[in-house]
């Protein structure tokens, strides 16, 4: 078993070379067979869409009041997720619509090297960098077998990632970096003033960006931090009182502006969001509907899977459990969130995005067992020169879903609607 988490050159360089692969697949088709302009390209790619493309040119430039018509300019802010979209309007300012295509790149990077660094816990660097490129896939993959609405799937197939603009990306890659810092946070006991800093930055992020992640993220940091310290924990905060002052003070970095910016903003345009008012009957009800749920059949098969895996990861088999530990807070924080949520909010926005995150923690931490156990497997019962040669077999089947999907995406949109879509915009 691996002793450490680090991320070395060579590490570095492979990741690099297949995220430029996988970045080059996912826009091959966009400009080899399409002689259009950029935004043509995002919004034909299904990587974003009009609004968020609006939203980001607006953020670039600092308007958050513009009515797009003329004799209108009493507005107040048009309310968006700051969070999700300022990198890409960083990107946008800089490179203009081209930057909104090189973005993508540093998508796939981080996604590679957060999910090599959580696997570096449990397998070798090949099969950590193996896994990354397999989860990335994994969408491409699900979609060429069962296609893209199966019932059971759509929260991989749509929620767990790829380079859709403000969710999954950055918002996915959010939560993934947030498991990482408290498997870290885990390993150093809670002593790396870097680790907190950067994870103030990330709540920050998630609550300006997409709420329900925070939420997660923000139960997981104290049920961790609880099972990790127990009956001395005050004595623990008061120790290392200053981490904890770094990290609320990086998170409200990121969160001030959002609240002045959300207080400010045009109210029909936030009713139009999907924000409403919790009243003590509405809170009621969602918290009685949630529960009805969590005693659903279906949901305790569910439970009932993940709880023979924590008892097969925890006491018998021989392999380090911290990382999927880890994900199973993540999981049960994503279970009591929309409980606490509607107990302490005042308002809330689309209820369903709180039962997708539930299923898509809990995809997560079955398929991370199975791969885990197949890396058990294989390391003690195939020779060295036979792991290299299915592991690229794996990876020529990756490219080859990647590629398959891509050109999907392509085929079903029509040529002539497209074309009479860039006719009509350049006049």
């Amino acid at each position: 078993m691996p002793s450490e988490i680090k991320l070395n050159n060579k590490n570095l360089v492979f990741i690099f070379i297949i995220s430029l692969i996988l970045f080059i697949i996912n826009w091959f088709y966009q400009f080899y067979f399409y002689n259009d302009d950029i935004i043509t390209k995002l919004l034909f790619s299904k990587k974003t869409e009009g609004q968020l493309y609006t939203y980001i040119k607006l953020l670039s430039s600092f308007e958050f009041n513009s009515a797009f018509y003329e004799g209108i300019d009493d507005l107040k802010n048009i309310p968006f997720p700051l969070g999700s979209l300022i990198f890409h309007s960083i990107f946008f300012k800089i490179f203009g619509d081209i930057g909104l295509v090189f973005i993508d790149f540093f998508g796939i990077f981080f996604f590679l090297i957060v999910f090599f660094l959580l696997f570096k816990n449990n397998v070798n660097n090949s099969y950590a960098l193996l896994y990354s490129v397999f989860l990335f896939s994994l969408p491409s993959i699900l979609i060429h077998f069962f296609g893209k609405n199966f019932i059971y799937l759509t929260q991989l197939t749509n929620d767990f990632y790829n380079l859709r603009v403000h969710r999954p990306f950055p918002s996915s890659l959010y939560l993934y970096g947030s498991i990482l810092i408290l498997l870290l946070l885990q390993k150093n006991n809670f002593k790396d003033t870097k680790l907190f800093i950067i994870f103030g930055l990330i709540l920050g992020l998630q609550a300006t960006g997409f709420y329900y992640f925070f939420i997660i993220s923000s139960i997981s940091f104290g049920l961790t931090l609880l099972l990790s310290k127990k009956t001395n924990l005050l004595v623990f905060i008061k120790k290392n009182y200053k981490n904890f002052i770094f990290l609320i003070f990086f998170f409200l970095i990121t969160l001030i502006p959002f609240i002045f910016f959300i207080i400010n903003s045009e109210p029909d345009i936030v009713t139009a969001s999907g924000i409403f008012e919790l009243s003590s009957d509405k809170k009621f009800f969602l918290i009685k509907y949630f529960l009805s749920k969590y005693f659903d059949i279906k949901f305790l098969i569910f439970n009932t899977l993940i709880l023979s895996i924590y008892i097969s990861t925890n006491y018998y088999f021989k392999i380090s459990n911290r990382m999927l530990n880890t994900i199973l807070i993540f999981y049960i924080s994503s279970i009591l969130s929309p409980i606490i949520f509607f107990l302490i909010s005042p308002k809330s926005g689309l209820i369903y995005h709180f039962t997708n995150s539930i299923l898509l923690i809990g995809y997560i931490y079955i398929i991370c067992f199975f791969l885990i156990i197949y890396y058990e497997i294989t390391k003690n019962f195939t020779q060295k020169f036979f792991n290299y040669f299915l592991n690229l077999i794996i990876l020529i089947l990756v490219s080859y879903f990647n590629i398959s999907y891509n050109k999907k995406i392509n085929e079903n949109i029509h040529s002539d609607v497209r074309t009479e879509f860039f006719e009509i915009k350049t006049l």
